[in-house]
């Protein structure tokens, strides 16, 4: 091989070294209409499918974004409800509470009706010195009567 040789091979490069090795293409043919036609529908029920996948994943994604959404309001909901029912838990036990310091109350002051009228004070007396009716000042003697009854049994 000769230096010119040589010099015009490098000038070229390795791809024109390549491309003399390759055989020459063939020229392309026309594909029979039938052929083409098939292709064209093919590749239009392809791009139907893509279309419909790309709707598939839209309406999926959508969806989800709304089941969450809901599922956010639906548990701020929960907690709101579950914040109200301590609160009026919280308030049905102060009545509790309220209740049972006036029963104690009213315990107390029949036991001290029925001490003064132990201590001779007739119902009329009685009645008359707490300001309240006769018959409220029986009521208070019979359930501290009742009251000593029970807790002597």
């Amino acid at each position: 091989m000769s230096t010119i040789e040589h010099g015009e091979n490098q000038q070229a490069g390795p791809i024109a070294a390549m491309s003399s090795l390759r055989p020459p293409r063939a020229p392309r043919t026309a594909r029979p209409p039938e052929i083409v036609a098939r292709l064209e529908r093919s590749g239009v029920r392809s791009k139907q499918c893509r279309d419909l996948a790309r709707q598939r994943e839209r309406t999926i994604h959508e969806v989800v974004k709304r089941y969450l959404t809901d599922w956010e309001a639906i548990t701020a909901c929960e907690t709101k409800r579950d914040q109200d029912i301590a609160a009026l838990r919280q308030q049905i036990s102060e009545r509790v509470t309220r209740l049972q310091e006036i029963a104690r109350d009213h315990a107390d002051q029949a036991d001290a009706a029925a001490v003064m009228h132990e201590h001779g004070a007739s119902d009329d007396e009685l009645a008359e010195l707490l300001e309240i009716s006769t018959k409220q000042a029986r009521q208070l003697i019979t359930a501290a009567r009742s009251s000593r009854s029970a807790t002597t049994a």
